[in-house]
């Protein structure tokens, strides 16, 4: 980060670490560390950007830290389900956030290609890369 966002960075990793793996927003954010949210908004925007945060909706961000956490909890309820599915309630449950949050998670997960949803139930993706450097994509136990 630019030498004007690290101070302010070191405030919000905090604040996101002390809630991790729960997303927070930076209005919330800006508002725990005392801060202007434009100020804190553009910082998580440039931090985004570097890979430290990801920005789900709403101006809602998560510590990639916490993408890893909320992965293995995915990867553990579809180990336990019947057809290797996972639903937003048992994610929510399992992963300890709220539904908005949660659903934010799982959209982000959608994008990136690490789950595929149908319906109200979504199955991992599973990365393989092939000779050539090809990566496919094949669905764990899914449809």
């Amino acid at each position: 980060l630019e030498a004007k966002d690290q101070e302010y960075w070191l405030v919000v990793n905090d604040l996101l670490l002390a809630q991790a793996p729960c997303p927070s927003s930076a209005p919330k954010l800006a508002d725990a560390a005392g801060l202007p949210v434009a100020l804190v908004e553009g910082m998580l925007q440039r931090a985004s950007r570097l890979g430290l945060v990801v920005g789900l909706a709403e101006r809602r961000y998560l510590l990639i830290e916490s993408v890893d956490i909320l992965l293995h909890v995915a990867w553990a309820l579809a180990a336990r389900s019947d057809d290797g599915s996972i639903t937003v309630p048992a994610f929510r449950d399992a992963a300890g956030i709220g539904r908005k949050f949660c659903i934010n998670v799982l959209e982000h997960f959608d994008r990136c290609g690490l789950t595929r949803r149908l319906g109200e139930r979504r199955w991992l993706v599973e990365r393989h890369t092939g000779t050539g450097g090809n990566s496919q994509a094949t669905a764990i136990e899914g449809p």
